[in-house]
């Protein structure tokens, strides 16, 4: 599976555990601040921004936290992270990882 793929997916189960609606409204204010949320266009670095605008740094951070643990698990990856790492970061080391092992 393309990694940009799963790290959507990972992002969207994160946001999932905040319940449907206010999920549904995050989705829909990340969309009016131009941020896509399809494979394709999907960019964590623009997401995470946005995010934080919503909802804060620690609720963004928590929400990364989530996505690069379950991006590890589903790609059964291992990836060595200090724990000490911005969040965003750690989700770019995974994603980073992800995409030399899919080529």
């Amino acid at each position: 599976m393309n990694p940009q793929a799963v790290l959507l997916k990972c992002a969207w189960e994160a946001l999932s555990t905040l319940g449907e609606p206010t999920m549904q409204s995050i989705v829909w204010h990340l969309s009016n601040a131009g941020v896509e949320m399809v494979p394709e266009t999907f960019d964590i670095r623009k997401f995470y921004p946005a995010l934080a605008d919503m909802i804060g740094d620690s609720g963004a951070d928590i929400i990364m936290e989530i996505a690069a643990r379950s991006m590890v698990l589903e790609l059964q990856l291992d990836v060595p992270t200090d724990p000490r790492d911005p969040a965003l970061e750690k989700v770019l080391k995974v994603l980073e990882v992800a995409q030399k092992v899919a080529h």
